[in-house]
C-alpha cells in the first residue's frame, strides 16, 4: 500500500497509507460478478418477445402449429353411405333360410268372415302368401313370421282375422312337411294412411326368433 506525507497544523511532518480506489478492492469485483450472474440468469428465463416486445409462450405457439398442420387422407376420407337393403317384389321368390315365400297379392276389407266374421278397426290389409318348406323338418307356421312395415313403424299381424279370412282353417300353427307348400292370407289392421302408403313392406322371416328375415315390397 502506497505512503505518503502530511505537515500537520503544529508543522510536524506525518505519514499516512493511501487507500486503494474502491474499483482496485477483490470484494468489489466478487460482489459485481454475482450481480451480473444474477441478472444474466433471470433475462435466460424470461419468454422470447415477439410482434413488438409482446411475450409469447413457446409451448402455446408449438400447439398452435401442431392443430393447424393440413388433414391427412384417412381423415379426408368420406364415410361410406349405408348399404342400400335388398327388398323383393309381389311374385318374386323369396328365400329364407330353408323357407320360401311368394307374395301372391294383396286386398283390403273392412270385414272378414262376413256377418259371423270380425270388423276391422281400421281397414285389414289381406296378403295372399304361398309359404314352401325347403328344409329337412316339419315347418310350423307362426304369426311371428310376418311383419308390416312402413315409415319407420311395425305393425303385427291380426291372427284372429286370419282365421276368418282362410275359411275357418288356421294358416297359423300349421305344420308343413318338406318339399310342400302351403298358402293363405295374412292380415293387418292398418289406418288408410298405411293402405295408401307406397313404401309399406312385408319382413318375412324364419323361425320363432326371426334369425333370418327378408322385405318384399307391397305395391301392385
Amino acid at each position: 500500500m502506497a505512503k505518503k506525507k502530511v505537515i500537520g497544523e503544529d508543522g510536524k511532518t506525518y505519514t499516512m497509507k493511501e487507500k486503494k480506489p474502491i474499483y482496485k478492492r477483490v470484494w468489489f469485483w466478487i460482489l459485481a460478478v454475482i450481480v451480473v450472474a444474477g441478472i444474466s440468469g433471470a433475462l435466460g428465463g424470461e419468454e422470447e418477445p415477439v410482434n413488438g416486445g409482446e411475450k409469447v409462450d413457446q409451448s402455446s405457439q408449438a400447439e398452435s402449429k401442431s392443430e393447424d398442420k393440413p388433414e391427412t387422407k384417412e381423415s379426408k376420407k368420406e364415410e361410406q353411405p349405408a348399404e342400400e337393403v335388398k327388398a323383393y317384389n309381389i311374385s318374386d321368390e323369396v328365400n329364407v333360410g330353408d323357407v320360401m315365400y311368394v307374395v301372391n297379392g294383396i286386398e283390403t276389407a273392412t270385414n272378414v268372415g262376413g256377418e259371423y266374421g270380425q270388423n276391422s278397426k281400421g281397414t285389414y290389409l289381406i296378403v295372399s302368401i304361398s309359404v314352401t318348406n325347403n328344409g329337412s323338418e316339419a315347418l310350423s307356421v307362426s304369426d311371428d313370421f310376418f311383419v308390416l312395415k312402413n315409415d319407420g313403424k311395425e305393425y303385427k299381424s291380426d291372427a284372429m282375422a286370419a282365421i276368418y279370412a282362410n275359411d275357418d282353417s288356421s294358416f297359423f300353427l300349421e305344420s308343413i312337411n318338406p318339399d310342400l307348400t302351403m298358402s293363405g292370407k295374412v292380415i293387418f289392421d292398418v289406418s288408410d294412411a298405411v293402405i295408401d302408403s307406397t313404401t309399406k313392406q312385408l319382413q318375412v322371416a324364419t323361425g320363432f326368433w326371426g334369425t333370418e328375415t327378408e322385405l318384399i315390397n307391397l305395391q301392385q
